[in-house]
C-alpha cells in the first residue's frame, strides 16, 4: 500500500532523494547561523583576511579563468542556457521538469535580490563599483539553482545510482567552482558564498516537496525514462 502525501513518491522511487524535509531545516539553520555570524566583528575580521589572502596570490592566468568561470553565474548567461534546456525537456515531454528548472532559477534571482535589499551589506574593499550589495552572492545562488538543479533533474532520469551521484557531484562542481571565483576576484566575501549554497539548498528542497506533491504515486513508480528515450506515461489514477 502506497503512501500518500510528501513522501509517498519520495519512498515509491528510489531515484527521489527522501528526506528533502531534512535538507531544508538544516540548510535553513545554517544559513540563519551566518546571517547572525556575519553582524560580528569577528566574522567580518576573518572574511576580509581570507579576501586579501586570496588576491595577494593571485595568478594572471588563474584569474583570467576565474574571470570565465564567474562569468557561467551571470544571470544573463544563465537564462540564455536555461531556456534552450528547458525546450529540450518539452522535447522529451517532461513538461515537470522544465518547469522546476526554469522556477529554480527565476526563484534564486528573486530571492538574493531580496535579501541583498534587506542585509545591504558591502562589497569587499578594492572590489570594482558593483550596483547591488554583497549578501548572499547571487552568481552562486544562480549557479547552485542552474547547475545542481539541472544535473539533479538529469539525475533523475538514470536507473543506476552511481550515475545519478555522479551528476549531482558535476552539478555541485560547477556550481562551487563559480562560488569560489566570486571569493578568489574579490566580489564576495565568503560568508556570501556560504550563505548562498545554504539558501540554494532552502530553495532547491521547497520546489522539489511542492513538486512531489503533486506528482501521483504510481506515477513516481514509473519513472522508466533515460537520456536516450522519451517518456512513456502509462494510466494512473492521481494520488490523493
Amino acid at each position: 500500500m502506497r503512501a500518500n502525501g510528501y513522501f509517498g513518491p519520495m519512498r515509491a522511487n528510489p531515484r527521489f532523494p527522501r528526506h528533502l524535509d531534512r535538507v531544508l531545516v538544516i540548510s535553513l539553520l545554517v544559513f540563519l547561523t551566518v546571517v547572525i555570524v556575519v553582524d560580528g566583528r569577528i566574522s567580518q575580521a576573518c572574511d576580509e583576511m581570507i579576501v586579501r589572502e586570496v588576491s595577494e596570490r593571485r595568478h594572471p592566468y588563474m584569474t583570467t579563468a576565474m574571470v570565465a568561470v564567474t562569468h557561467l553565474g551571470s544571470f544573463h548567461v544563465l537564462w540564455a542556457m536555461a531556456i534552450p534546456v528547458a525546450g529540450l525537456f518539452i522535447w522529451l515531454r517532461r513538461f515537470d521538469f522544465a518547469i522546476v528548472h526554469l522556477s529554480l532559477l527565476a526563484g534564486a534571482g528573486l530571492i538574493a535580490d531580496a535579501i541583498k535589499v534587506m542585509t545591504q551589506r558591502a562589497r569587499p574593499l578594492g572590489a570594482p563599483e558593483w550596483s547591488t550589495y554583497s549578501f548572499p552572492s547571487g552568481h552562486t545562488m544562480a549557479a547552485m539553482s542552474f547547475y545542481f538543479g539541472l544535473f539533479f533533474l538529469i539525475s533523475l532520469l538514470h536507473d543506476d545510482r552511481l550515475m545519478r551521484r555522479r551528476l549531482r557531484a558535476i552539478g555541485l562542481a560547477f556550481a562551487g567552482l563559480v562560488g569560489f571565483s566570486r571569493v578568489y576576484l574579490a566580489a564576495h566575501y565568503p560568508t556570501d558564498v556560504i550563505a548562498a549554497v545554504a539558501l540554494s539548498f532552502v530553495w532547491m528542497s521547497a520546489v522539489g516537496l511542492i513538486y512531489l506533491k503533486g506528482v501521483p504515486a504510481c506515477r513516481a513508480d514509473e519513472l522508466e525514462t533515460s537520456l536516450r528515450g522519451k517518456l512513456r506515461p502509462r494510466s494512473c489514477a492521481r494520488a490523493r
